[in-house]
């Protein structure tokens, strides 16, 4: 019943609805506005087998896409969390904690709500992305579709889960709100949706690739990309293009396969489910003492 008051409370203000898709669509209108031929005929210049060929737009628009797919994910938790930070700052947690319930239970219904919303507004960005590819003539399969729904499921978990444990530590609507800006203005840049991964610099690369949604994009681009790629390359320039557009991943010389990253992203969200139970108990101990 909370996480279900939650959701609505969020879907209740269009504001911040919006502002759940606003990095999405700054992200599409950057790239179609400026990026978009900038990365195309980047690719036609490059060192590739090929000169021309019809299925290079359609790999750059699905490697975007499946970016945008993976910030979607984390903006969606992040502002749906927004309701948490709201109730701290105007005491309404003390109301509801007056309610036979306990901390655990009060924040498990900000985690499931923040992955309410997260599923709904990420599955419809999806949706709108597949619809985009199709559009504009993307290879794609129907099991590669399938994977990328079910996929959802770790993304937005695993973001409410660890974003839960970091703006439990807010109290202010002010720190969220410059949290929130601060993380959609570097979100892009981390998971290489505005550059491709092999331009950034050596230490936001490490610092992207031990980002949880990093490995999502990751794992996305894997299934969406898949299609123009084997139209568009030979095996070995495949690879090439795999490592520097952040396809596949790497840490030094280890690779991370689709089972490695999400190996990883299970094990950081359960690090961080760890971190949110402490956080839970010291609430609750701090509630008895005061009590």
């Amino acid at each position: 019943m909370l996480a279900e008051r939650n959701t609505l409370c969020f879907f209740r203000d269009r504001a911040t609805v919006a502002f759940s898709f606003l990095t999405a669509f700054i992200v599409v209108a950057l790239y179609l506005l400026f990026l978009r031929n900038v990365l195309i005929n980047s690719m036609y210049s490059g060192d590739w087998e090929f000169i021309t060929d019809a299925q290079v737009p359609a790999l750059i628009d699905s490697w975007v896409m499946a970016g945008i797919i993976g910030i979607v994910s984390v903006t969606s938790c992040v502002q749906a969390l927004q309701v948490m930070v709201e109730d701290r700052a105007a005491g309404k947690d003390m109301d509801l904690g007056s309610a036979p319930i306990g901390p655990a239970e009060l924040s498990a219904s900000y985690i499931l709500s923040a992955f309410y919303v997260g599923m709904i507004v990420s599955a419809s960005t999806l949706v709108i992305a597949l619809l985009y590819l199709c559009a504009t003539g993307c290879v794609l399969d129907a099991s590669g579709i399938l994977a990328c729904f079910l996929l959802l499921v770790p993304s937005t978990l695993s973001a409410a889960i660890i974003l839960f444990a970091i703006t439990s530590f807010f109290k202010s609507q002010g720190a969220f709100t410059g949290f929130s800006i601060l993380m959609s203005s570097m979100i892009g840049l981390l998971f290489g949706i505005y550059l491709p991964m092999v331009n950034l610099p050596g230490v936001v690369l490490f610092l992207g690739n031990l980002v949880p949604a990093t490995h999502m994009a990751a794992v996305f681009r894997q299934f969406l990309c898949s299609g123009p790629m084997d139209e568009v390359f030979s095996p070995e320039d495949a690879a090439t293009f795999r490592k520097d557009m952040g396809v596949d991943l790497y840490m030094g010389d280890f690779q991370f396969d689709m089972a490695a990253s999400l190996l990883y992203v299970l094990g950081v969200t359960a690090l961080f489910f760890v971190i949110s139970v402490v956080l839970m108990r010291r609430k609750g101990s701090r509630s008895a003492t005061w009590c």
